[in-house]
């Protein structure tokens, strides 16, 4: 409970009562003598001080008021940390030229940017190791072609998050590259938890504890961070046996079915071991002894948005509709398996109304009307959206 701060006037009326409890001859207490103005203006300051700074110091000991180096002192004291940044990743593409005669290697480590702009810096990426190759690296076949590569950025943070289109060049040449861009946003960063978000991460954490726990599965697994510092679960949901029979791959009964969207370095028997316990970092293991339990890929359902807007005439209409179409491909690439959240809700659902109010976001933008879907859209357990065909018309320039 916070301790309470008594006013300037609490404090000298305390005074007064007390000197006059004991028999004290000072008895000229009135507004405008002496002995009370030496009082208000002295004694009574610097107690209020020193209840002031005794207060604050008391909040800090408590997880609901502590904030800043202090409150990651209380959550240590439970063995956990304040949730710290984490970087944007995606996908860019490398074209090569169109007379290159052998196969172009792009090496893992290479670094690509961002167009700097007045006042900031360019945000640089770079290519993580292809689990495809024995030495990391990303091979374009033949001559015109061009492949994706994945990327992560070098700053963990939410500045990583840019839209389709802002990766502008190689930080340095690489023979046989002719450009590079990514054709879909880079998402994913966010910053270190703030002190309010930190004191919510806490109380998931203590609503997951029950070991092996539907919960405990779900809150680990997504705040898990490997060894290169990537969350490689972006969400997962769980399907729990029930009465119904639930097989893994390999067509044996299990208990659960975890269905995880991971992002593209991942792997799913990497998960399956966190969930069994045969990893290095988390012996332990998620599920419970005796809960059989198997990690599958979501299934991805292919999600098409047709939309028209009204764009206001002091803006550039084609501007305006391609940032609508990278928020429609944002709103549905954030979207979680389908399941339950650990709060009970559903989640994974489309919700018309959530996607008409991001992109009513947009500058520009006077008002959308969604051709398809015209209704909140249900995905069962197990599912992913997975953005498909995106197509945004301008109706008019008002």
């Amino acid at each position: 409970m916070p301790l309470r701060t008594p006013t300037k006037r609490e404090i000298v009326e305390r005074i007064v009562l007390h000197v006059l409890g004991r028999g004290s001859p000072l008895s000229d207490f009135t507004t405008i003598s002496n002995l009370r103005i030496l009082l208000e203006e002295m004694v009574g300051e610097e107690l209020l001080r020193l209840y002031a700074g005794l207060a604050a110091d008391f909040r800090q000991w408590f997880l609901q008021t502590a904030t800043g180096e202090n409150l990651d002192r209380r959550l240590a004291d439970y063995g956990v940390s304040r949730p710290g940044a984490v970087a944007a990743s995606g996908t860019v593409l490398f074209s090569a030229t169109v007379d290159a005669s052998v196969p172009v290697v792009v090496p893992a480590g290479t670094r690509v940017r961002t167009q700097p702009v007045v006042g900031a810096p360019a945000l640089t990426y770079s290519v993580v190791a292809n689990p495809a190759r024995v030495d990391g690296a990303w091979l374009i076949d033949y001559a015109g072609s061009g492949i994706e590569a994945s990327v992560v950025a070098d700053l963990p943070g939410a500045a990583g998050n840019v839209p389709a289109g802002a990766i502008a060049a190689l930080e340095s040449a690489i023979a046989g590259v002719q450009s590079v861009g990514n054709l879909k946003p880079l998402a994913g960063g966010k910053d270190t938890a703030t002190d309010s978000e930190a004191f919510e991460y806490f109380t998931a954490f203590l609503a997951a504890r029950k070991t092996g726990s539907r919960s405990a599965i779900l809150f680990d697994l997504l705040n898990y961070v490997d060894a290169s510092g990537l969350r490689p679960v972006r969400s997962a949901s769980i399907e729990e046996w029930g009465g119904q029979t639930l097989l893994d791959a390999a067509g044996r009964p299990v208990a659960l079915k975890i269905y995880v969207d991971l992002v593209e370095t991942a792997t799913i028997q990497a998960v399956q071991q966190l969930v069994d316990g045969t990893d290095v970092n988390l012996s332990a293991g998620l599920r419970a002894a005796g809960v059989p339990a198997a990690v599958v890929a979501a299934l991805r359902v292919p999600f098409d948005v047709r939309a028209t807007i009204d764009v206001d005439r002091a803006y550039t209409a084609e501007t305006v509709r391609s940032q609508v179409e990278d928020v429609i491909f944002a709103h549905l690439a954030r979207l979680p398996v389908g399941g339950v959240r650990l709060s009970g809700e559903p989640q994974g659902q489309f919700i018309l109304a959530r996607l008409v109010s991001d992109v009513q976001d947009v500058p520009g933008v006077l008002r959308v009307t969604f051709e398809r879907p015209t209704t909140d859209v249900s995905h069962s357990v197990g599912t992913k959206i997975d953005p498909g065909e995106i197509s945004v018309s301008v109706a008019s320039v008002t």
